[in-house]
Formats: structure tokens, C-alpha cells, sequence
């Protein structure tokens, strides 16, 4: 049960990551760069959720 929880945050996540990572991307050209550290942070984040997958 904890580790189908675990699964469905993970999936959760990454959806809302990746629907709104092309979103960022294009709003980076129109805002400061502290924006642009977001995006990074953001970017990472997504690295190590996919690089850690298989532990689900």
C-alpha cells in the first residue's frame, strides 16, 4: 500500500512537472531570472525523480 502511494505521487509529480516544464521554458524569455533559477530548480528536480524511477 506504501509503495502505491508512493508510485501515484511519483506519477502525480512528474505529470505536473513535465506538463508545465514547456510552459517555463517559453516564460523564461519574458521574465527576470530569478524565474530562471525556478526553471533550473525545476528541471533538476525531474532528473532525480526519473533517475531514482526505479525504486517505485
Amino acid at each position: 500500500m506504501v509503495n502505491y502511494l508512493r508510485q501515484t505521487l511519483y506519477l502525480f509529480f512528474l505529470g505536473s512537472l513535465r506538463s508545465n516544464l514547456f510552459q517555463y521554458r517559453w516564460n523564461i524569455t519574458h521574465q527576470n531570472t530569478i524565474q530562471g533559477g525556478y526553471i533550473l530548480i525545476i528541471e533538476q528536480a525531474q532528473t532525480l525523480i526519473s533517475s531514482q524511477s526505479y525504486f517505485l
